[in-house]
């Protein structure tokens, strides 16, 4: 099941309303009302409501005259239609469309709210205003929050052409694409891509990206709506996924509603954005992690980019969330880290113990992200090198994460405050080998990502049981320095046999592929858990030990 709660009755919900937030998209708003209106039975679509967010020219009246040229608006092609549709289909359209205007540009959440405050349909689905839906995009919605008011629907997302508009790009199997994103403790949402859910499970999301989804009129009322206190864009799909989830909703991933979507692409003008934007979406994450996560707020304060909010003044208001709360009884944190284990305990979100990584070949000289950042890298993929070992260095310490073969933890070694993960790139042995670090595939699914350290101090790669992580001597290196930075920088990462003696080791005797764990604690994510389940078992806890310091934790 979802959760705890019981699950409220089915409805029979019939009628959707779609909002279109929309800022100066022109072309766009037009073809994208169409495709909505073209690939949805008059009977389901109660109406399309276009929230004209401050464009300099009103949308409205950008919409083509009636007896328009259907196959093509204001000299831009419109692709992907049908070129001759009947006489008046433009005024046909515009029967189901509602514009609603800000006089000024107020943001993508406020536009949201405008839009579903005035919705008449049982749901409400919310798109961006530059995507064309599948035609069978609307049954399942519809039968999946009728099963329950409280859920939430999130389409597959597929890229969309717009100057064919026209969906492009191979569909993902079911249970594939991107819908569902998991919670990082920087207030970040990550691509989970549905890996974990197995056939004939919903796929349930812990985190919706936020510019597509659709729930019952109903529950956008019980909810609250948006943080009126968020501004422009960013951050909104972290507060309302949390809030979903803790006050007794759910929001479930669709296998079988597709929704094409235009990226932003600074190589192609026509996609990018017109309008300037409002807001902080910073401090929208803060919100969200105020308004959520309890002493788990402390984590996200660790990170550079939250150092601005660790002495606020003044401090966030947050009694806007007061009566919501009370009224649906929302849980903590705890519950969400529990419910989604899947995450937080088997793919290693919530570290046991974080630690630094010495080689047992040189004494000293530690694994770094040399050069790489602490939470979103922003980068696909980073550095991985040697460093003389420093307690104080962030970037120096690692955790087990990824989930292994059998579904519990861990497969792989991840960057701590990161989403890096140790990856082997190339074939072994091979010209192009590299080791180096890319964005966690927490399933354990990438096989480059396998990086298994075991209790003999051996970091075996690839699951090939014959390599191993090992340092090498650089190839600028004839004798390696003994101390210092140069005493790093005279080695090189490689993958060697797991079993063989590596040559001309330094110090003598010859040494295996090993390292040493050094500076082990329980992580602060971990103790905060602890700490919160230990509380709620009313004293009654077990306490074992990490490397000689008592940890409490639940029995």
């Amino acid at each position: 099941g979802a959760g705890d709660a019981a699950q409220p009755a089915a409805r029979k919900l019939r009628t959707i309303s779609v909002v279109l937030p929309c800022a100066s998209e022109k072309i766009l708003m037009v073809n994208t009302v169409r495709s909505i209106y073209e690939n949805t039975p008059a009977d389901v679509l109660a109406e399309i409501l276009v929230v004209d967010d401050g464009s300099e020219t009103p949308l409205s009246t950008l919409w083509p005259a009636d007896d328009a040229d259907p196959s093509g608006v204001a000299g831009v092609p419109v692709g992907g239609f049908d070129p001759s549709p009947n006489a008046g289909h433009w005024g046909k359209i515009k029967q189901k469309v509602r514009f609603l205007r800000h006089e000024k540009i107020m943001g993508l959440m406020t536009a949201r709210t405008t839009g579903a405050n005035a919705a008449m349909g049982d749901v409400v689905a919310m798109f961006d205003c530059h995507v064309k839906p599948d035609k069978n995009w609307w049954p399942s919605v519809l039968s999946e929050i009728s099963e329950n008011y409280r859920r939430v629907t999130i389409p597959v997302i597929t890229r969309l052409d717009i100057d064919t508009w026209k969906e492009v790009g191979r569909r993902p199997a079911p249970g594939g694409g991107m819908s569902a994103c998991y919670f990082a403790w920087d207030s970040e949402f990550k691509w989970a891509n549905n890996r974990f859910w197995k056939p004939g499970e919903k796929r349930w999301v812990p985190v919706m990206s936020g510019g597509l989804l659709a729930m019952s009129r109903e529950w956008w009322v019980e909810l609250g709506g948006y943080d009126k206190e968020m501004k422009g864009w960013g951050g909104e799909n972290i507060e309302q996924s949390l809030r979903i989830w803790l006050c007794g909703g759910e929001i479930v991933s669709l296998d079988d509603s597709y929704i094409a979507h235009m990226w932003r692409d600074s190589s192609h003008p026509k996609t990018l954005k017109h309008y300037n934007v409002i807001g902080s979406t910073l401090r929208n994450r803060w919100r969200a992690v105020s308004a959520w996560l309890g002493d788990f707020k402390a984590k996200t304060l660790t990170f550079p980019d939250f150092r601005g909010f660790r002495f606020p003044t003044p401090a966030e208001d947050l009694q806007a969330y007061a009566p919501t709360k009370a009224r649906l009884q929302c849980k903590t944190f705890e519950w969400y880290v529990d419910r989604f284990a899947n995450i937080f305990h088997k793919s290693g979100l919530m570290p046991e113990t974080v630690f630094q990584l010495e080689s047992q070949r040189a004494p000293g000289v530690c694994l770094e992200r040399t050069g790489s950042v602490l939470g979103h890298a922003k980068v696909a993929h980073g550095p991985l090198s040697l460093a003389p070992c420093n307690k104080d260095e962030r970037l120096q310490f690692f955790h087990k994460a990824n989930q292994a073969a059998d579904g519990e933890c861990c497969s792989g070694l991840r960057g701590y405050d990161s989403d890096q993960c140790v990856r082997h790139n190339g074939q072994f042995g091979g010209g192009s080998e590299s080791i180096d670090t890319a964005v966690c595939s927490i399933d354990g699914s990438n096989l480059a990502q396998i990086a298994t350290l075991g209790g003999d101090g051996r970091i075996v790669l690839g699951g090939h049981h014959d390599r191993c992580l090992q340092i090498v001597p650089a190839s600028t290196a004839s004798v390696p320095p003994a101390e210092g930075e140069a005493k790093a920088q005279a080695w090189d990462l490689a993958a060697v046999p797991c079993d063989r003696a590596a040559e001309n080791s330094v110090p003598k005797p010859k040494v295996l592929p090993k390292w040493n764990r050094l500076e082990e604690r329980v992580s602060l994510e971990r103790e905060i858990y602890d700490r919160m389940k230990f509380s709620m078992s009313s004293g009654h806890g077990e306490v074992k030990k990490v490397n000689g310091t008592e940890e409490v934790g639940p029995r």
